[in-house]
């Protein structure tokens, strides 16, 4: 009978990218007849529907998912010649790519082989090639600057998780109809320190597309090409986003000579009105040395975002530093006309609309609006003196002068308003890093409804001399950007880091954060006018690439409409920590079971049922989580109750599930169906045992156990009564039960009773004493005559209590003897397993704490606490290193061993 489990590519790993099934020997029975360059129109789940491209590593096409039921690109390669490293290579990018995370990066679904084919799926994304669009359209300076900075964050985070595209250029970036570009096909993608990868690309080998190529990349030394290269191949893709055309052209020797030998001319030259500034910043990102090159992508981004701001308050940027150029006023003293017009009236605070613009005539400012109260009051004074005082026509005329110069300089300037700019670019997005805007945003100075107030100028950026800038200025809101520490599985309450400044009305909040985190709430959140920063909280799910995780979180002001968004993020470092993975099952964990190798959980759902509520059979059904993958298997349906209890073969072939029901089925989960169920019983069932190979089980009912053939499904032998063995008429007064593989049955009482017996139909029930308190849980090891019990809690009042003992005991079911006992669990141990050699035994308590033994001698190994909730199932992973745990706080831990 075939594994269960699913098969991955050999080259797929779990970084990210989920496995496929691999049917490569099973007959094909497509939906549709015919082929499509040669691939069948039924390949494997995905149905094809139409080829969408076609390039110098393979085809694309537009195919339906009729698992997951959804709309997919599918990506198969043609090996050619070098077959086995091309296959290397493709794989290599799925791997490179299933680690990215971001909304400018199309995401990859799938990765597997089909008949010897490899292929890859990635969201099926609507848009036009970037070269395409650089083609048909000509893109305004400030677009273009927009669009590279949107490609620039999103590589910022494909360098961070160490993945370099070495094939960045237009027609591997789609513009959505949306206007946001997605960067596609990470083919020549590796990992740094990736020497698998580093092993199929020799020194001397050119790969990539030649005219976006860097110097290190043509020069063929692989040792040379990292984040740089890209830096300098998005220079490039800039170049011929805003000079319509690419630097060099020609033939392909012609191309490389160019690139290393002399440096293109700027982007104006080819296009007029490119600003100098992009000049500037398209030039070093493609200089020809890695150290005159931007350091990084966010450098680079920056920058761009300093032009866009530039742009907005209609200010020209020039190169810096340009000798023949005239000195420009700074930030701190350059005039921005500020107009302020106060909305709304009665006793609620007004909002205010700030209209802002460059200058061309001196300010003037409130302060220098206090001295011309003073000199004219001097003036005042001056006048009333001389018109007192006898004096001479020429002193007359000369006052006369004085009088009139005075007034004319102190009399407020009348400046145009601000003209409206009429321009296609979008407003730019302040990136995580942009400083925030201060200048130009001032305190109410009185008027009442929708009486205009008088325009005023200040110097952006600064505050009069004699003026505090809280009085004259109020500060633009701001997201800072935030550090803190968490590790694997921890919850953490976070404040938004928005600074309102002087603005006092809504935002709204919207989150993008790395897969390793989990957020609630998820947003988009709306602030109320007045409320502070929202909490969020913030729980690690995996060990993120590089060490940190990235809250990307985005603040929009919602008055006036239209206003620009605001930027910042939370940077999450990993602290040290044994839990190295978080699963969320999402679902009530009523009972769970592990494959013996960690790669499959069973989930039967312990769901709340309304009052009059009907559930039908889905609403029961066991859900089955590829753990390899992340990913949901089709679901175990046949009971019409909730499943209380479930057991897996030592194989993890067979699966037995305990139903609310009232039945007991056998799963076979290679073809995940039902192989036997029980009729209904008129007792409900208790506990259940089930032998390695599936073919004996022991069940308990309320006073009586059962042995059962389970390939007759019919009982063997006497029923066994349980009150004579435990000395209680209790009807749970058998908790534990396990089977052997030579069909011995442990079996456990409420009142610490423990029971050897045989499962086949005879023989007298053997005891095994020294326990003292309720028996929870009973397991063999894989080394024959060897088991492990859980035990704690003492029955009160017909109910099971606290109890002073809760042990973790290793018996020799020979001997009829405890090998070890421990007593290091706070709460009663209920749950028990062996790793596959049975060389450790792992040991769940019902207050979420796990902790692993040697099983020779009991010495402890490791102590795990993360779990809100009972521990409901326990596996080891086939490599020994790590140990996972499912509890019913709805989570699958994974967790290192020392």
């Amino acid at each position: 009978m075939p594994d269960p489990r699913p098969k991955t590519a050999p080259e797929a790993t779990a970084g990210g990218s989920t496995p496929t099934p691999d049917t490569s020997n099973q007959p094909t029975q497509p939906t549709q007849p015919g082929l499509v360059d040669h691939i069948p129109r039924q390949f494997g789940r995905y149905r094809i529907l139409d080829r969408i491209g076609q390039g110098g590593m393979g085809s694309v096409f537009k195919a339906h998912d009729e698992q997951l039921d959804r709309v997919v690109a599918l990506k198969v390669p043609f090996l050619g010649n070098d077959g086995e490293e091309a296959r290397q290579r493709f794989f290599r990018e799925a791997r490179s790519a299933a680690t990215l995370h971001h909304p400018n990066v199309c995401p990859v679904y799938d990765v597997g082989e089909f008949r010897g084919m490899p292929f890859l799926t990635m969201a099926f994304v609507e848009g036009k090639g970037l070269d395409r669009v650089v083609k048909d359209t000509t893109v305004t300076p400030s677009q273009a600057a927009i669009l590279v900075r949107k490609v620039a964050l999103a590589m910022q985070v494909a360098h961070d998780k160490g993945v370099i595209h070495r094939d960045l250029k237009p027609s591997n970036v789609l513009i959505r109809p949306d206007g946001e570009p997605v960067i596609m096909d990470f083919g020549l993608a590796r990992r740094e320190g990736d020497k698998a990868s580093e092993g199929l690309t020799r020194r001397g080998d050119v790969l990539g597309t030649v005219e976006y190529m860097s110097p290190e990349q043509l020069d063929g030394d692989l040792g040379a090409v990292g984040p740089l290269a890209d830096v300098y191949a998005l220079g490039v893709m800039m170049y011929e986003v805003l000079a319509g055309r690419r630097p060099f052209s020609g033939t392909a020797t012609q191309v490389m000579v160019a690139i290393m030998l002399k440096p293109p001319p700027p982007p104006s030259e080819a296009r007029p009105g490119v600003p100098p500034r992009l000049d500037e910043i398209c030039m070093k990102a493609m200089a020809r040395e890695q150290g005159e090159r931007y350091p990084s992508m966010a450098a680079l981004a920056a920058d761009l975002s300093e032009f866009l701001r530039s742009a907005r308050s209609g200010v020209a940027a020039g190169p810096a530093g340009a000798a023949d150029a005239p000195p420009r006023p700074s930030a701190a003293t350059r005039p921005v006309e500020v107009t302020v017009v106060a909305k709304g009236s009665g006793r609620t605070r007004p909002d205010f609309e700030v209209v802002e613009r460059d200058a061309d005539v001196p300010v003037s400012t409130p302060s220098g609006q206090k001295k011309k109260r003073k000199s004219a009051k001097r003036q005042k004074e001056a006048e009333k003196k001389a018109a007192n005082v006898p004096l001479i026509a020429g002193g007359i005329i000369g006052a006369a002068v004085l009088v009139a110069v005075l007034v004319i300089a102190l009399r407020p300037s009348k400046s145009p308003p601000a003209p409206a700019v009429a321009s296609g670019d979008p407003p730019p997005a302040a990136p995580a890093n942009d400083p925030p805007r201060t200048g130009g945003t001032l305190a109410p100075q009185g008027g009442k409804g929708n009486a205009a107030a008088p325009k005023i100028n200040v110097p952006q950026g600064a505050s009069p001399p004699d003026t505090p800038a809280a009085k004259t200025e109020r500060a633009a809101p701001r997201v800072r950007d935030e550090e803190t520490a968490l590790a694997v599985g921890d919850r953490k309450d976070i404040a938004v880091p928005l600074d309102r400044g002087g603005y006092r009305g809504p935002f709204t909040i919207e989150l993008a954060g790395s897969q390793e985190l989990r957020v609630a709430p998820r947003g988009p959140i709306t602030v109320k006018a007045g409320e502070g920063p929202p909490t969020l909280a913030v729980m690690l799910m995996g060990e993120p690439a590089g060490g940190a995780a990235q809250l990307a979180i985005t603040a929009t002001p919602t008055e006036p409409a239209g206003a620009t968004p605001i930027t910042g993020t939370v940077t999450i470092r990993t602290t040290p920590s044994p839990c190295v993975r978080v699963l969320d099952v999402g679902e009530p964990v009523g009972a769970m079971a592990f494959t013996p190798d960690a790669s499959v959980a069973l989930v039967g759902v312990d769901r709340p049922v309304a009052k009059g509520e009907k559930l039908d059979k889905a609403d029961h059904a066991i859900r089955v989580l590829d753990l390899v993958g992340g990913k949901t298997l089709p679901p175990l349906t046949g009971h019409t109750g909730p499943v209380l209890g479930l057991l897996m073969t030592a194989e993890g072939k067979y699966a037995l599930s305990v139903g609310g029901d009232e039945t007991v089925a056998l799963w076979d989960l290679a073809n995940g169906r039902r192989v036997l169920a029980s009729p209904r019983q008129s007792l409900r069932v208790v506990a259940a045992g089930l032998s390695p190979d599936a073919k004996r089980a022991v069940v308990a009912y309320p006073g009586v156990m059962m042995r059962i053939d389970m390939e007759k499904f019919q009982s063997v032998g006497q029923p066994i009564k349980t009150g004579p063995l435990t000395g209680l008429d209790s009807p749970e007064a058998v908790l534990a039960l396990a089977v052997s593989s030579d069909r011995k049955a442990l079996a456990g009482g409420i009142d610490g009773k423990l029971f050897l017996l045989e499962a086949t139909d005879k023989g007298k029930p053997k005891p095994l004493t020294g326990l003292k308190e309720a028996v929870r849980v009973a397991a063999f090891s894989s080394e024959v005559g060897v088991a492990a019990t859980g035990s704690g809690g003492v029955l009160r009042v017909g109910k099971l209590q606290p109890g002073a003992e809760n042990l973790v005991t290793v018996w020799d079911t020979a001997s009829a003897s405890a090998r070890w006992t421990a007593a290091s669990h706070t709460a009663p141990v209920v749950c028990v397993a062996f790793s596959s050699d049975g060389s450790l035994l792992a040991s769940g308590d019902e207050g979420g704490e796990v902790r692993v033994w040697a099983a020779a001698d009991g010495k402890a190994v490791g102590a795990f606490k993360g779990h809100a909730g009972r521990v409901a199932a326990l596996a080891f992973a086939p490599d020994g290193k790590t140990v996972l745990s499912g509890s019913t706080d709805r989570t699958v831990r994974t967790w290192r061993l020392p």
